[in-house]
């Protein structure tokens, strides 16, 4: 298992020079989907649901007062495991075309955040951790991949919507192929 300093190196070496606030949310998203796809965490270090996103605490206070930050606080991208790499890769592909605004707002909406803060006002600091498990759970409804635990997409499938003939309204949506409509096809009256 990497460290958390380690993981930071190396989405620093895939990134170049990053604001702290973007750092922070794809180390988040990395322990996440790491969670998802491996059911096992990335690195120790616990993740805070601070006022603006998720941080973490030891990650952020080596870089403090910083608005960029330009190497990895004394980690080495090296020591990813293949599959801490694959899942990183995938990550990146995934999230690190966004803004650091764009990632926190993103974190804001999704509940692993909104649950460690609880009912704690929006703007008021708090140092309650993100558990794995909400972050798991959360992340693996939203999982593109199959239900291996490697970073693999899934095969596309077609889809099949039953419509209410009276009144439109969507009924069921499944993942067998929808049978062809007949040429002549009306709804019944």
């Amino acid at each position: 298992m990497a460290g958390v300093r380690d993981v930071a190196a190396a989405v620093l070496t895939r990134t170049g020079p990053i604001t702290t606030m973007k750092l922070q949310k794809l180390l988040y998203y990395a322990q996440a989907w790491h969670l998802v796809f491996q059911r096992k965490p990335m690195f120790d270090e616990k993740i805070e649901a601070w006022p603006q996103g998720p941080v973490t605490p030891s990650i952020f206070a080596g870089h403090r007062k910083q608005y960029q930050v330009t190497s990895g606080p004394s980690g080495n991208a090296g020591a990813l495991t293949a599959p801490e790499n694959a899942t990183l890769t995938w990550v990146m592909d995934k999230y690190a075309h966004y803004s650091a605004e764009t990632l926190s707002r993103l974190t804001h909406m999704e509940s692993p955040w909104r649950v460690a803060r609880g009912i704690v006002d929006e703007n008021e600091k708090s140092s309650q951790p993100i558990a794995h498990d909400q972050m798991r759970h959360f992340y693996a409804r939203r999982s593109p991949m199959s239900t291996s635990r490697s970073p693999r997409p899934r095969p596309a499938r077609p889809w099949k919507v039953s419509i209410s003939t009276t009144t439109g309204n969507e009924l069921s949506a499944t993942s067998r192929p929808a049978p062809a409509l007949p040429t002549t096809w009306s709804p019944k009256k």
